[in-house]
């Protein structure tokens, strides 16, 4: 599994969640899901900069759209509904759990 950034980031949470739910979506996803965001309150030219939906989802933890302390991710559900991906809107939950675990485990090797 790829990640996207080898630093310190991919042993968080939000990392590891990131990792998950963006190399679940493909490029054409991705410009969907940059059209339904750019209502929001990112603008236009930094939406456009992103080149991969895991760098998209950090965007989204960077202007509080997803919140890691409280498995907060019913904006992205949304955004992810409104794409027609209802399928991995519905894992969301599971794949937070799942983040939560693997950084726990990450946390306890070091």
């Amino acid at each position: 599994m790829a990640n996207f950034n080898a630093g310190q980031h991919n042993q968080k949470p939000i990392g590891i969640f990131a990792n998950k739910v963006g190399q679940d979506l493909d490029l054409e996803e991705l410009s969907k899901l940059k059209d339904v965001i750019r209502c929001s309150k990112i603008g236009k030219a930094k939406l456009e900069a992103i080149p991969n939906a895991i760098k998209l989802i950090w965007l989204l933890h960077e202007h509080n759209m997803i919140h890691e302390n409280d498995n907060d991710c019913k904006l992205l559900g949304k955004y992810l509904n409104q794409i027609g991906r209802n399928d991995l809107e519905k894992k969301l939950p599971d794949i937070w759990q799942e983040s939560m675990k693997e950084a726990n485990g990450n946390d306890k090797e070091e």
